[in-house]
């Protein structure tokens, strides 16, 4: 439509990525509309244009966006000590529940603040490790059959070894 285009592709069951599609208007316009990042939720999506109305060269913009844009399913919590309710730094390995375990990956909660943030895909199960140094692991199963955007909060209590 302009001199640059929003485009969306989608990851299939397949592991491959779909022809990209032009976002079309209101996200494109015929000048430049660049620098695109979707909101966790999928509800909003923020970009970069310069088109012509706006406040200097180039200016920043918001879309909403339809219902059930993304399916992605987001675990965010706090590591803590059990005793102390300090927070701890731990390392926390995702695996996708199947006919056998594969390693989804391996994420770390801040070391300042023990929050972490998990992106999983929906309809799967996990097998959920949370290991510290010092302290007792801690393991768990988790299934998130919903699609679309599901956030769930999900904190943890870490014993020190004795």
């Amino acid at each position: 439509m302009g001199g640059y285009d929003i485009f969306r592709t989608r990851l299939d069951q397949d592991g491959l990525w779909t022809v990209p599609e032009n976002l079309g208007a209101p996200v494109n316009s015929v000048s430049n509309d660049i620098y695109f990042v979707l909101t966790l939720d999928g509800k909003n999506g923020y970009f970069s244009s310069d088109r012509s109305g706006g406040f200097g060269a180039t200016d920043l913009y918001r879309v909403r966006l339809p219902e059930n844009q993304i399916d992605v399913t987001v675990v965010k919590g706090i590591v803590k000590d059990a005793a102390t309710n300090a927070p701890v730094t731990a390392y926390i390995s995702v695996e996708y529940q199947d006919d056998d375990y594969m390693l989804q990956g391996t994420y770390a909660s801040n070391s300042n603040n023990g929050k972490f943030l998990l992106v999983l895909d929906p309809g799967a199960g996990y097998r959920v490790l949370i290991e510290a140094d010092g302290y007792q692991s801690q393991e768990l199963e988790l299934f998130y059959p919903k699609n679309g955007f599901q956030e769930v909060i999900r904190d943890f209590k870490l014993t020190k070894n004795p």
